[in-house]
């Protein structure tokens, strides 16, 4: 009976030292999930721009300003147009690919706006008002540890373009801002600008 407390009190220890190292490696994957789907769509929506020049509907038709922002890009032109196996699915939170209309140059990058400072330099603070529409990713419902992790992935470690307060990242190709206390938040990823 002795031997018996001993060995359930080691596997109680052993377990209690494994669990969180087993729920850190699947948060882990979960992200690294995401940036790849990510990443996937960015290369399926630049083969559709390559065959069509430009960012629109299926069969390359215009897409009119009046039915801006597109949701829905992956599912209802790259799946259709075979750029894509599936629509993108994030494995944390909820996921819309979309089409927005570019905004003015001087607009700064906010939360979820389609302005995008990808560089870091405050003198150009929208990197995509060039273009007439912005081509993103918006995951909704992130914790900002997920966030952070999917900036670090994305951005890099490149210190200019890091958070510019706590829960604040409005520079580089991902951006998002959360409140203090919040639990989740929107993340935006920028996929390309035409």
């Amino acid at each position: 009976m002795i031997e018996m407390v001993g060995v359930l009190s080691v596997i109680a220890i052993l377990a209690g030292l494994l669990v969180p190292r087993v729920f850190s490696v699947i948060t882990s994957a979960k992200v690294s999930a995401a940036t790849f789907g990510i990443n996937t769509v960015k290369t399926a929506a630049m083969m559709y721009y390559g065959k069509y020049g430009k960012f629109g509907n299926t069969n390359g038709i215009a897409i009119a300003s009046t039915n801006l922002p597109f949701l829905s890009f992956d599912s209802l032109v790259l799946l259709r147009e075979g750029f894509l196996d599936k629509p993108f699915d994030s494995p944390i939170g909820s996921a819309s690919v979309q089409l927005a209309p570019a905004v003015a140059p001087a607009t700064a990058p906010d939360g979820t706006n389609s302005a995008f400072n990808l560089d870091g330099n405050s003198i150009y603070p929208n990197d995509t008002s060039n273009g007439s529409v912005v081509l993103m990713v918006l995951l909704s419902n992130i914790s900002l540890e997920d966030a952070r992790e999917i900036n670090r992935r994305i951005d890099g470690s490149n210190a200019l373009l890091s958070e510019s307060s706590a829960g604040t990242d409005i520079l580089g190709a991902v951006k998002y801002i959360y409140s203090a206390g919040a639990q989740s938040g929107t993340v935006c990823v920028y996929l390309a600008h035409k």
